[in-house]
């Protein structure tokens, strides 16, 4: 995940050292993600949460080539990995999806199975991404678990939140692994993993979530059409709805998720195929 090309120059080899260190610090957080086959950068964003500064686009841009060089490598070689990263825009559907916009000239191939996300929480933020014959749609996902650590982070608040975007068989399961007397951060760390397996599926589909109080666009979904089991062997989605119609719209049969975290943070990953 953490392997760069032989090319690296500029930005994006500072960008990429930078999340060498990152990946090393935080591999308990990377070991779910590492059998999915997407390149991870993993990147600091000091002050964020202090500043409530937003992810600079330029920055972005750097952060999908360098993630893009790192998921073509296998099948380009390092060295056309990075040339072709680099003639790479980021741009964005009418719903909002990051994409990777190629200048022309680039096999079909790579149009249509080159696949790229974002996330950040706490001080940091990830760039993935991921190229294969039979993806149709990559999200990742980044939860800071110092922040559900708060006051606010009760029993019953905790219960209240799950009822309002988990359904109810998921909702049943989840409150039999989080009984209200059992201790909170358990609690806590396992909604972050239903959330965020939501998230990332929901940038999967190209779509974001539906939350309410102006989170969500029009063709968003909402997080009770998409059921995760966090602790299954078979880590397969469930989608319904609107959802279930958006995955078949994008030519896909399955969501697979994958999710693993550390003492400060939790990262999830959907795949579609």
């Amino acid at each position: 995940m953490s392997e760069g090309s032989t090319q690296d120059e500029g930005p994006i080899a500072g960008m990429l050292c930078a999340s060498r260190a990152l990946c090393l610090r935080h591999a308990g957080a990377l070991t779910g993600l590492e059998a999915a086959g997407a390149a991870v950068v993993w990147l600091p964003f000091p002050g964020a949460r202090r500043d409530r500064r937003p992810v600079d686009r330029a920055d972005s841009e750097i952060a999908m080539r360098a993630a893009c060089r790192l998921a073509l490598a296998s099948a380009l070689g390092a060295n056309e990995a990075a040339r072709m990263a680099d003639r790479l825009r980021l741009g964005h559907t009418a719903l909002g999806q990051p994409v990777a916009v190629w200048p022309g000239g680039e096999p079909a191939w790579l149009r249509r199975d080159l696949h790229v996300s974002f996330s950040h929480d706490g001080e940091a933020r990830l760039a993935a991404a991921a190229c294969a014959a039979d993806l149709r749609g990559l999200g990742i996902d980044v939860v800071h678990l110092p922040r559900l650590a708060g006051r606010r982070w009760t029993a019953g608040y905790l219960r209240r939140l799950a009822a309002r975007v988990m359904g109810e068989e998921e909702l049943r399961r989840f409150l039999a692994c989080a009984p209200p007397d059992g201790p909170m951060p358990d609690a806590a760390r396992l909604f972050a993993a239903h959330f965020a397996l939501k998230e990332a599926a929901s940038k999967a589909l190209g779509t974001g979530l539906r939350l309410g109080i102006g989170i969500g666009r029009p063709g968003s979904v909402s997080p009770r059409e998409v059921s995760a089991s966090p602790f299954a062997d078979a880590r397969i989605l469930t989608l319904r709805g609107a959802a279930a119609a958006r995955l078949a719209t994008l030519g896909a049969k399955r969501a697979e998720g994958h999710w693993s975290a550390d003492n400060e943070y939790l990262l999830s990953l959907v795949l579609l195929r």
